[in-house]
């Protein structure tokens, strides 16, 4: 069984974000603080790798035709 990169990314993901509350509460910060902090840092990593990979969604996006409707297909309002 092969994982996706979407798969793979996720486990990547939860594996830093283990490390960040296994390094906050090593700091000694309450569970309030550490659940605060975390998802701080979650966000900007999201942030970080969507600046990273936007050109390579909006290049897929551009590349991708417009669906055209089946030359068949009535307007809505011939029904």
């Amino acid at each position: 069984m092969s994982l996706t990169p979407e798969q793979i990314a996720a486990i990547e993901a939860r594996a830093r974000a283990d490390a960040d509350v296994q390094r906050l509460a090593a700091a000694g910060y309450l569970p309030e603080q550490i659940k605060a902090m975390a998802s701080e840092l979650a966000y900007e990593r999201a942030i970080q790798s969507w600046n990273t990979h936007a050109h390579e969604y909006t290049s897929e996006t551009q590349e991708q035709s417009p669906v055209e409707p089946s030359p068949a297909a009535k307007p809505w309002w011939k029904f």
